[in-house]
């Protein structure tokens, strides 16, 4: 499910220097997948984290974001409750991007794009 797609930069939860030399390799991606500067966005994987943390860690890392910002969430559900969520709390202020959907994993981007 496509939200609005905004221009994105890479969130504080990790910086380009601490990614390895592979994920910085973009060739292939296409432009909508990077941020300003050319990098794709930073992951946070919630999957080895308790379900009771999970909501907490992504709700945390989304506040966390500077506007323009964005993160990759990965997971191992269906992640349309937490879009549904996102919608209530933050309407108007994030990007969602479906990336991959399952049967495994779950990768979406979430972008901060500010108050309506």
């Amino acid at each position: 499910m496509s939200v609005e797609n905004a221009t994105v930069a890479s969130p504080p939860v990790l910086a380009s220097r601490d990614l390895p030399p592979a994920a910085l390799d973009v060739r292939g991606l296409p432009p909508a997948a990077l941020d300003v500067r050319g990098l794709p966005p930073a992951a946070l994987d919630v999957r080895d984290l308790p379900p009771a943390q999970r909501h907490r860690q992504i709700f945390a890392t989304f506040t966390a974001l500077p506007a323009g910002s964005a993160f990759v969430l990965v997971n191992d559900h269906e992640q349309q409750p937490l879009y549904y969520q996102l919608a209530a709390e933050h309407a108007g202020e994030f990007a969602w991007d479906s990336l991959e959907q399952g049967p495994v994993v779950w990768r979406v981007r979430i972008g901060r794009i500010g108050k309506a």
